[in-house]
Order: C-alpha cells, then structure tokens, then sequence
C-alpha cells in the first residue's frame, strides 16, 4: 500500500507539474499573440496616419493647382470681357448679338462650359432621367385603370335614402 500511495504522490506531483506547466505554457502564448496583436495595431496605426496625411498633402495639391488654374481662367475671362466690350462699344446694335460671350470661370479648375459645344443642352436635367418617364407611364396607366373600372352611373339602379323616402336613381 505504501508503494502505491507514494507512486500516487508521484504521479499526482507529476500531473500537477505537467498541468501547470501546460498553463503556464499556454498564459505565455497567449501573452506573447496579445503583444504581436499590439505591435500589429500599433503598426496599423502608423499606417493610418502616413496614409492620411499624404491624403491631406494631396488635397492641398490639388486645391492649389485648382486655384491656379481658376485664377488663370478669372485672368483669360477679364481679357475677353474687355476685349468683348471693346467690340460691344464699336458695333451697332444688331450686330451686338453676333459677339460672343465669354465663359465664366469655374473653380473646378475646368469649365463646364468650354467642355461643352455653344447650344447644347445639359443631358443631366430631369427630363432625361428614365425613372420620371417611368413614373408618368405609371401613373398614366392607373388613372386609366381607375377611369375605366369605375361603373358608369347610366345603367346602375341606387337607392338613395333622403328623410325616410327611398328615391332610386335611372327608374
């Protein structure tokens, strides 16, 4: 009996190392995935913050070119202007139309105007939009619906009840 109890303690001394051994094993990996995920978040955040202020040198860039180029169209636009009411001055009144306007500057950087041909209208209006044909076609067709499934009053037989007299329609 002696025997067994001290393999027992033996084998239950080398079950209580081998379990703590595994939790400390396992507290380790745990400690050291925790501090890989810091690194890595630390890592993503220094990312996040390069990325976002080359976006914020970027649309400085972009701002000041769009600046130039719209003080260069204000520029183009003044000369054009002058030279408009030169001519404006010089001719007479029905020759006034034929001289051309001048495009206003857009601060875009692009004109709307030079990019599109003089008389041209805009495709971005309401009406090239095929969801209002679509809605007028609809509503069309259910008026229409509405019209013709309503009886007609010419054949139809109702009573109509005023102050306790029955009174039928179309007899």
């Amino acid at each position: 009996m002696r025997r067994n109890t001290a393999a027992l303690a033996v084998c239950g001394t080398i079950a209580v190392v081998a379990v703590c051994g595994t939790v400390i094993a396992v507290t380790n990996m745990q400690a050291d995935q925790a501090a890989q995920d810091r690194a890595r978040a630390q890592q993503d955040a220094a990312n996040a913050l390069v990325e976002a202020e080359a976006d914020k040198q970027r649309a400085q860039i972009e701002e000041a070119t769009a600046k130039a180029a719209y003080e260069r169209e204000l520029t183009v636009y003044r000369e054009c202007m002058k030279d408009r009411a030169a001519a404006v001055a010089k001719a007479s009144s029905f020759e006034i139309s034929r001289i051309p306007e001048c495009p206003a500057p857009v601060f875009s950087g692009t004109s709307a105007r030079a990019q599109q041909p003089a008389g041209a209208s805009s495709s971005s209006g309401i009406t090239s939009s095929p969801w209002l044909w679509v809605a007028l076609v609809g509503g069309g067709g259910f008026i229409a619906y509405k019209k013709l499934s309503a009886p007609s009053g010419s054949g139809a037989v109702t009573p109509v009840s005023n102050k306790g007299f029955t009174f039928e329609k179309g007899a």
